[in-house]
């Protein structure tokens, strides 16, 4: 029965897997492609709910993002379904090398020399007329007439106690840096904490991108964060509370990656990883050592704290079945 059980687990992580990976790219893309289509818009447009090339770059950008959650879920699944084998690891670690080792090396070398224009999303055509938007300083701008070269004329309300008014012609609108018109920026740009977020992954991504161009040894020393990440499974059984697991698991993710992304660019951590760089210098094949080391030593640690906490745990089921 206790075969069956882990047999059962197991397949259903294979199911679990794939649909994480199909489902979760899937959406992401969605939403990067929505999104971006929102940076495009402009007042009085109608509105494009899809674009392809937004939808290729959304897969492009998201696919690392999702292999690197994905374990985090299935480790939530392994939380919920307790079992004695380590059958069910050894299925999540080989899944998650797996998609490591093949999706991730293939979504960077396909996707990433795609021609520019099969993910080149739709140009704003402009700022529409007719609109009131908000500008520098305070200032409120009507905008009468666009020309075609985002040329305006229109009025301007002044900011101050008087609120003078002037009209303007011939007015050169700024080149777009972001949001294509602030009356759509105002209503769906992301929140500050979520846009740190996204530029930390957009670092890692092309920290990533950098190391797979290098070549193997350069990409091999990059996916010691996989051992790193893989590991975090050993925490899945940490205490007898399923939610201080799940909080385990999330936060040690989490932590493993920010100190890669630090370890890869100019952060506090620059003393520890000259030093260390130093003392590999040697080994030039090794890049960047430093998180090499850190990621490499931590899988171990967690592999080790992850099995004798299996085995005491056995231990502790034998016990209590010979007692009763």
């Amino acid at each position: 029965m206790r075969r069956e059980s882990s047999i059962k687990i197991s397949l259903w992580l294979v199911v679990l897997y794939i649909f994480i990976l199909v489902a979760g790219i899937a959406l992401s893309a969605c939403v990067y492609s929505i999104y971006s289509l929102c940076t495009n818009m402009v007042a009085g447009e109608a509105v494009k709910l899809f674009n392809l090339g937004c939808f290729v770059r959304g897969v492009y950008y998201f696919t690392p993002a999702v292999i690197l959650f994905s374990g985090v879920i299935m480790c939530f699944y392994m939380i919920r379904h307790p079992v004695r084998s380590a059958l069910p690891m050894i299925t999540y670690a080989v899944l998650y090398l797996a998609a490591w080792a093949v999706l991730m090396p293939l979504n960077f070398k396909l996707l990433g020399n795609l021609p520019e224009s099969a993910v080149a999303a739709e140009a704003s055509s402009g700022l529409s007329d007719g609109y009131f938007r908000s500008g520098e300083n305070g200032s409120v701008y009507y905008y009468s007439n666009v020309s075609k070269t985002n040329v305006a004329d229109g009025l301007c309300i002044a900011p101050g106690l008087d609120h003078s008014v002037y009209t303007f012609s011939d007015m050169q609108l700024p080149e777009k840096t972001g949001f294509s018109d602030p009356l759509i920026q105002t209503t769906v740009d992301m929140p500050y904490v979520m846009g740190v977020v996204i530029r930390w992954f957009a670092t890692l991504l092309t920290i990533a991108q950098r190391a797979f161009s290098e070549g193997f040894f350069s990409w091999l020393c990059f996916s010691s964060l996989a051992l790193a990440l893989i590991s975090v499974a050993g925490l899945h059984h940490a205490s007898k509370w399923r939610l201080v697991n799940a909080l385990s698991v999330v936060l040690a993710t989490l932590a493993i990656l920010v100190v890669n992304i630090l370890g890869y660019t100019k952060s506090f951590l620059d003393g520890a990883r000259n030093w260390v760089n130093g003392f590999f210098s040697s080994v030039p094949q090794i890049k960047n050592p430093m998180v090499v080391l850190f990621n490499v030593v931590l899988g171990l640690l967690f592999l080790v704290f992850g099995l004798v906490l299996h085995l005491r745990h056995q231990k502790e089921r034998r016990e209590s079945e010979e007692y009763y």
